[in-house]
Formats: C-alpha cells, sequence, structure tokens
C-alpha cells in the first residue's frame, strides 16, 4: 500500500507533509543566507534548541514507528516542526538583514494610502486610549504561545485534521514571509512616520519600533554574531501575526463558544498589528493571502489524489506522521 493512503482528506495528511517539505526549504534557505552574509551563529545559543528539536522529533518517530500513540506522536511532532520553523525563519530574516536590500516603507506607506487607509492616524487614534492600547499590547504578545497551546491542545483531542492545518499555516506561512522580507524589508509604519515617540508614552514600551536595534546592527553592525536566543521579529511584510491570528482562529471553527472567545481575541491581535507591531494595512492583506495560498496549496493536493472519492470504504487510522498506517476504522471524532 502507498504511504499516504485514503485517510488524508479525514486527518489532513497532505497538510503534513506540506508542513515536513517546507523544512529543508527553510533549511537550504538559512544556510544560503548566512553563507552570503558571512554571518555566523553563536553555538551556545543554538546548541538547547538542537537537543530539543531533536528529542521531540525522536519522540514523534518513536511513538509513531515503535511504540504507537496518537496523542504523543502528534503533539511531539507538532511542537517539535514548530520550534524548527521559527528557528529557521528567525535566521533567515535576522541574518537576512544583512544583504541591504533597499528598505520597502514608502511603497507600503503609499499602498495603504492609495487605499484610503491613513495608517500614521490610526496608531495616533488609538494612542488616545492607553488602556486599551495596553490590552493590544497583551494580545499581541501572546498570540505567539497561543498558537503553541493550541497546537498542544488538538494534539491531546486527537484531533490530526484541525491540528496540521494549524501547524501548515504556522511553518510555511512563517518561513516564506521571513524569505520574502529578506528581499522587501521594511521598518514599519511607526518608524517610518516618526512616531517612536508614542511606544513610551501613550503605547505599551517598544511598540512598533522593539525591533529596530537588531535591524540596525544586522544592516550597518560590524561582524554580528547571531545569537538565537535573542532573534527580534523584524519582518514586517508580509505581517505574520495576522497569520498566527487566523490560523488560530480557523482551527478553533464550530466548536460553540471558545469559537466566538478566540475570534474576539484573533480580533485584538489583528488591530494590535498597527499600533503595536508597527504594521502597514497592506503587511496584513498580504499575510492573508500567504496563508489562503497555504491552505489552498494543501486542499488542492487533496483534491488531486485519485483515491480521494474513497470515502466510504473502512478507513486506516494514522498517528499524523510517518505516513504509516494500520488497518482500524478512524474513530468517528477524529474525522471534525
Amino acid at each position: 500500500m502507498s504511504a499516504f493512503t485514503p485517510f488524508v482528506q479525514d486527518l489532513g495528511e497532505s497538510k503534513y507533509r506540506l508542513a515536513w517539505l517546507m523544512i529543508p526549504v527553510g533549511i537550504c534557505a538559512s544556510v544560503i543566507v548566512l553563507g552570503m552574509t558571512g554571518i555566523n551563529i553563536d553555538a551556545k545559543s543554538i546548541f538547547p534548541f538542537i537537543i530539543l528539536i531533536f528529542l521531540l522529533l525522536s519522540c514523534h518517530y518513536y511513538y509513531q514507528c515503535r511504540k504507537p500513540n496518537l496523542r504523543l506522536a502528534l503533539v511531539s511532532g507538532s511542537v517539535g516542526i514548530m520550534i524548527l520553523s521559527a528557528l529557521l525563519a528567525g535566521i533567515i530574516s535576522n541574518a537576512g538583514m544583512r544583504l541591504r536590500f533597499p528598505l520597502i516603507d514608502e511603497t507600503l506607506a503609499a499602498v495603504d494610502f492609495a487605499m484610503g487607509i491613513d495608517t500614521p492616524n490610526v496608531v495616533r487614534a488609538l494612542a488616545n486610549f492607553p488602556e486599551f492600547s495596553k490590552l493590544l499590547g497583551l494580545a499581541y504578545s501572546s498570540i505567539f504561545p497561543l498558537s503553541f497551546l493550541s497546537a498542544i491542545w488538538f494534539s491531546l483531542r486527537g484531533e490530526s485534521k484541525r491540528l496540521w492545518e494549524l501547524v501548515l499555516g504556522f511553518g510555511v506561512c512563517l518561513q516564506i514571509a521571513a524569505i520574502i522580507s529578506v528581499f522587501l524589508p521594511a521598518l514599519g509604519n511607526i518608524s517610518y512616520a516618526g512616531l517612536g515617540g508614542l511606544a513610551n508614552t501613550s503605547l505599551p514600551e517598544g511598540s512598533g519600533i522593539y525591533h529596530l536595534q537588531a535591524v540596525e546592527a544586522y544592516r550597518n553592525g560590524i561582524r554580528p554574531i547571531l545569537d538565537v536566543g535573542k532573534l527580534e521579529g523584524v519582518v514586517t511584510f508580509p505581517s505574520f501575526h495576522i497569520i498566527m491570528a487566523i490560523i488560530v482562529a480557523y482551527a478553533f471553527r464550530r466548536m460553540g463558544l471558545i469559537t466566538w472567545l478566540i475570534l474576539l481575541w484573533s480580533a485584538l491581535v489583528i488591530l494590535s498589528t498597527i499600533p503595536i507591531g508597527g504594521h502597514y494595512v497592506i503587511d496584513l492583506l498580504a499575510g492573508t493571502a500567504l496563508w489562503l495560498a497555504c491552505i489552498s496549496a494543501a486542499r488542492y493536493n487533496v483534491m488531486a489524489m485519485p483515491i480521494f472519492q474513497s470515502r466510504n470504504k473502512p478507513q486506516p487510522e494514522t498517528y499524523g506522521t510517518w505516513g504509516l498506517s494500520t488497518f482500524r476504522q478512524v474513530p468517528e471524532r477524529l474525522q471534525n
């Protein structure tokens, strides 16, 4: 039997495959960027991450191939891929600043203005509500850990399809966004509009300018060393924060009250990207388009499979991992 069988639609196997496919792409991109820039990685800073990722992916293999356990295989595999994707994206985007491609803030600001949106005025308006701005700051900083907690939650529930949709959106979109940012870097709307002073008064500390020191160090510093424990979010275009907000909200669709709570929080995250993250509106549209492209690619992969219509036959159970399976009926609740 083929390694990828008719259960792909129910348990998200195509999304699993695409999430893994992006890992070697990210590794290659990281090696190329580091080679072109001459930036070295601090070995002490990356060693703990290598050990952690190795242990997680080893558990992923063990609980799939040696001692099958659905939930342990899912949680170790998904968290391992997400950490590795974040690490690669951080290396690509931070070191890529050294290539000194022209900043595109002027273009991004012009696109916002052409759409009838005065982004600096949006920042000023929100800065008039300091307490609400603090809530936006909390929302902005929470979405990264919330993405990981969501992956763990769906893993422990054994909901493979929703899990790999989330992991696909996180891992693939994050690395693609990082690669795009190398060629299309920007400082952000707050820096470009000269609103940095709001970051320490009306807006939470560092809003929209927290990354500027890292950008300056990698673009113009003398022989910078990359400390992966201190990677900064230097990606402006496209916005990855809106991608995280979307993937989390989408993962919790049709789940009652929790869906509405997650939607509300995700809306706050999206709003926070402008005053807290310093994004332009076009960054948000580009991030949304990137997520839609990733999900569409995964669905096209499923639909194109010749065995897609085999819905009424007994389906093998998978642990959502290495494509290995055993012939057991898929539990009905895993087909959400």
